[in-house]
């Protein structure tokens, strides 16, 4: 370490964001207990801060955050891979001010996080949104140039040099000196200016929501006056209400008017015209013979006589009488096309060989509650789930759309990016899947939605695409999108277990139109 090297004030300025806390790794125990009182008292101060442990899992301050189980089974290298999500990463103690982020297991080590592009991109995010990041890294640690581009400088802890870092010196904490700050250096907040942390900030920090819109103002109940509240110059104290007077004069009308139509009579004549057209519908010829009725004559007060059987009351429902399903002939009503003439009618549709990939998740729970998630961000964009293999690891991919071209792929992911479904728009995520399993054609929208509901009771994600025939929509379920046969293999494997057969075949139709 430099003999000229000044000690850490305890103090950040104000642009100092994203800062590395560099240590021996040698030292690595006794330099945790410095990383978290230096995070802990920076947190207090400027409230959303965030700590990333870019050591390898088990780690010391793993064990000092309470992350060791965690941080073993997922990590910034998950999240950072799309493979979880960061409030399933991020670990928060009741009394600590900051959240923790774990590496998790890297295989690649500490070289690999650092240099991930995934990672500045992240630690981009976090500077935009005004965060501050502590980076914890060992001396040998290399980060990207993106990456060391982004650093607003480091931290020294314990023997760690500060000379060869490429980025300022905030100054040096040795170990005999990093029990806590002094007071003096570190004034305790009033508890009503403690800034709050919620767990869901680190979601914020990589997933930014859409800003709630605007509440509208609410105008006063007319009731609801002020106590000084005084009535308008023109308006009369005392008088009261027209409403009532106006509703009295209205029955009074009606009265006079039901009065003179009962003395002229008019509803004689009308009743003797419902009962007429009410006979005429009974005289319809019908498929069983029909038996002789007696006519019945039907007081005022009682209504039509075939009230108790069904028949409408009221005289717009008479007017228009419907035939029986019976006077239509059964042969005048064609047959619905077969199977396998939907299935050519699906061979002559456009071809759909391109999804956008919006992530890959280990666990099918998890990665169903990410759909479901996205589709309330953005629902307009058909969703769904492609089971396959990377590096003998089972993951459940997400995919969006389907789509004939690249161009309108690349426009798809500009748009789930603008939204906040999709992280961002990068090339890779572009994805070339064009071969689907079959798993039916149907001519019936309802038909479909049940075959989707059972195959997902079978554990078997799937999803439907449409074209025309004579002009009327029918449709083909798929499974799953894949480049190859052998990245389709996990997804044949889950089909024969569940006791399905399907084929291979290519992804062609539209995105469903809605009912």
């Amino acid at each position: 370490m430099s003999a000229g090297a000044a000690p850490f004030t305890w103090e950040l300025p104000e642009d100092a964001r994203i800062v590395a806390l560099v240590f021996e790794r040698s030292e690595a125990e006794r330099s945790a207990t410095v990383v978290d009182t230096i995070a802990t008292s920076i947190a207090r101060r400027r409230g959303r801060t965030l700590v990333l442990n870019s050591e390898s899992a088990p780690s010391p301050l793993d064990e000092l955050a309470g992350a060791p189980e965690r941080a073993e089974s997922r990590g910034m290298a998950e999240f950072l891979a799309g493979q979880s999500r960061l409030a399933r990463v991020a670990v928060r103690r009741a009394d600590c001010p900051y959240v923790y982020l774990p590496a998790g297991q890297v295989p690649e080590g500490v070289v690999g996080l650092l240099e991930s592009p995934a990672l500045a991109r992240f630690v981009s995010r976090v500077k935009e949104e005004a965060g501050t990041l502590f980076i914890v890294m060992s001396e040998r640690g290399q980060p990207s140039a993106g990456l060391l581009d982004l650093l607003d400088g480091y931290i020294a802890v314990g023997s760690a040099s500060v000379e060869d870092h490429g980025m300022q010196c905030h100054g040096h904490v040795p170990f005999e000196s990093s029990v806590a700050p002094t007071p003096a250096l570190e004034p305790e907040p009033e508890p009503e200016s403690e800034p709050e942390h919620e767990p869901e900030a680190v979601e914020d920090a990589a997933e930014p929501q859409p800003e709630p819109a605007p509440t509208p103002a609410v105008e006063p109940e007319p009731d609801a006056a002020p106590a000084d509240w005084a009535p308008a110059p023109g308006r009369a104290r005392g008088r009261r209400p027209r409403g009532p007077l106006v509703a009295a004069l209205a029955i009074a009308a009606l009265a006079v008017g039901n009065w003179w139509a009962y003395r002229n009579g008019w509803f004689d004549n009308a009743i003797s015209r419902v009962g007429s057209m009410i006979a005429a519908r009974d005289e319809a010829p019908a498929a069983a013979p029909a038996t002789e009725t007696t006519p019945v004559e039907t007081p005022v007060e009682d209504g039509p006589a075939t009230a108790d059987a069904g028949t409408p009351t009221d005289p717009l429902d008479v007017a228009a009488p419907t035939d029986p399903p019976e006077v239509a002939a059964p042969a005048s009503i064609p047959p619905p096309p077969d199977a396998s003439t939907v299935a050519a009618a699906f061979e002559s549709a456009a071809e759909r060989p391109y999804s956008v990939l919006l992530g890959s998740f280990s666990d099918p729970a998890e990665a169903a509650e990410r759909v479901a998630e996205i589709r309330s961000l953005h629902g307009a964009v058909l969703y769904f789930m492609a089971p396959t293999t990377i590096r003998e690891v089972r993951y459940q991919r997400i995919l969006a759309g389907a789509v004939a071209s690249e161009a309108e792929a690349s426009a798809l992911m500009d748009e789930l990016a603008a939204v906040g479904v999709a992280e961002e728009a990068n090339a890779w995520l572009l994805r070339p899947v064009r071969l689907a399993y079959d798993l039916g054609v149907f001519t019936d929208r309802a038909e479909m939605e049940a075959r989707i509901d059972e195959l997902a009771s079978l554990g078997i994600p799937a999803y439907s695409l449409e074209t025309a025939l004579d002009g009327m929509p029918v449709f083909r379920v798929y499974g799953g999108a894949y480049e190859n046969e052998e990245a389709a293999a996990p997804m044949s494997d889950a089909l024969d277990a569940a006791g399905e057969s399907a084929t291979l075949v290519v992804r062609r139709g539209a995105t469903p139109s809605t009912p």
